[in-house]
């Protein structure tokens, strides 16, 4: 099963929508083979709306197509003017599948609208597992009015209580990948309701619940998140006959994983700061990562840098592992 992100676009020459499909949650996407398509005059839909109320940003959106092709609900968010966001999702409900599935699926993308657009981030995010029995990793992110390392930060921030509501998936069957939908807040204390789809009633409200404490900036932000569930990683396969070589490798290599993972979040500790970050060692001990050296050449860079990898747990290491590493993260000013 593979995630996609369907980007609908609008020639601002002819006002004409074009939509581009990337990847589906619930069935393999194929090239040339569409996913959304026209249905009742959802183009045509889309377009009045920014006729009608011109956007000044271009917001995301959610869609779930049911077995038959019906589309069911429809959610958008970031365009700017909440009355637009609820004319699109009102537009992409016109929509229809282009070919009868059998099964439900659900979209997650973008709607470009000119102005300021909304962005993708390719650059995978492990969340800490805090023992819990499950490994989430977010593959994905589209987001509006934000940072992508600010939303690796709060997701790090929540991610305590995302392990928590694995004993509600465990066992209990669901699909592994999964997606989630994070509108913005009109007002500093309005309530929102976050989404999460993986084939688990019980663990997606769960996460819904967690997801939806998170404040993001501004009320026009927004997210959505491609998920990868699994059992924490196991030491990579023998490199060779010495075991010990061998497990020495697999926790370098998951080492370098939780830094990389992360590498967005640690370079913004120099957001605005004079530095340079280039070296980051690592010491592992009872299964979690010290800094024992970071040179940033800015103390609060220093002090950032430390905050964000001191304790992430290391999951294929065993309390009586220990390891030093260091790995190379570079950017200049």
């Amino acid at each position: 099963m593979t995630v996609a992100t369907l980007v609908v676009t609008t020639s601002l020459a002819t006002a004409e929508p074009t939509i581009h499909e990337d990847a589906a949650l619930g069935v393999e996407l194929v090239a040339g083979r569409k996913l959304l398509a026209d249905g009742h005059g959802m183009q045509a839909a889309i377009a009045a709306c920014v006729a009608a109320t011109p956007a000044t940003a271009s917001p995301l959106y959610w869609v779930e197509l049911g077995a038959k092709g019906v589309v069911g609900a429809a959610k958008v968010h970031g365009a700017g003017k909440p009355k637009l966001d609820t004319c699109l999702a009102a537009a992409l409900r016109k929509g229809a599948g282009a070919e009868k599935l059998g099964k439900p699926i659900i979209l997650v993308g973008r709607i470009g609208l000119g102005g300021d657009e909304a962005r993708v981030n390719e650059t995978p995010v492990m969340l800490q597992a805090h023992d819990a029995g499950l490994q989430v990793t977010v593959n994905k992110v589209g987001y509006t009015a934000n940072r992508a390392a600010d939303i690796a930060q709060s997701l790090d921030g929540v991610s305590a209580a995302i392990a928590k509501c694995a004993p509600k998936r465990l066992g209990k069957g669901g699909t592994e990948l999964a997606v989630a939908w994070v509108p913005g807040r009109a007002t500093p204390k309005a309530k929102i309701t976050a989404l999460v789809r993986s084939g688990s009633a019980p663990y997606d409200a769960c996460v819904a619940k967690v997801l939806g404490t998170i404040e993001l900036p501004t009320p026009n932000s927004a997210m959505w998140l491609q998920l990868a569930l699994a059992k924490p990683a196991e030491a990579l396969a023998p490199r060779s006959d010495k075991v010990s070589l061998s497990k020495s490798q697999g926790l370098r290599d998951s080492m370098t994983t939780a830094v990389r993972s992360r590498k967005d979040a640690l370079l913004a500790c120099l957001d605005n700061r004079q530095g340079t970050l280039k070296q980051v060692t690592l010491e592992l001990k009872a299964t979690k990562l010290k800094v024992t050296k970071v040179a940033t050449g800015n103390a609060d860079a220093d002090a950032c840098v430390r905050k964000k990898l001191d304790g992430v747990t290391i999951p294929n290491a065993a309390a009586a592992d220990t390891a030093q590493h260091e790995i190379t993260l570079e950017r200049e000013y």
